[in-house]
């Protein structure tokens, strides 16, 4: 992928296309195996492999309460904070931009 990055590339999955802008090129990627079809697999797809996940009617309203409701319990008079999901060394985050 950084070979991509570098050259600007542009990874249109639905398409199949991978498009090069800088240099005028578009490349037209045909599956061939189990493995690339995977990657453009649709919502449909998966819904249909897993009915059993999936019902076929949403439900009307919220869940019936259960024996243990959790719940985050804030203190009167503190501010929210909102931290980082995560951090990366700073060389990382220079290569990444």
């Amino acid at each position: 992928m950084p070979f991509l990055k570098q050259q600007g590339a542009i990874i249109e999955c639905g398409g199949l296309a991978i498009h090069f802008p800088k240099f005028g090129i578009m490349i037209n990627c045909t599956p061939t195996s189990g493995h690339i079809r995977a990657a453009v697999i649709t919502t449909e797809d998966i819904m249909s492999q897993h009915p059993e996940v999936f019902a076929e009617a949403i439900p009307e309203g919220l869940p019936p309460l259960r024996k243990i409701n959790h719940e985050i319990r804030l203190m009167p008079g503190k501010e929210l904070r909102n931290l980082p999901t995560y951090s990366i060394p700073e060389r990382w985050a220079k290569e990444m931009s």
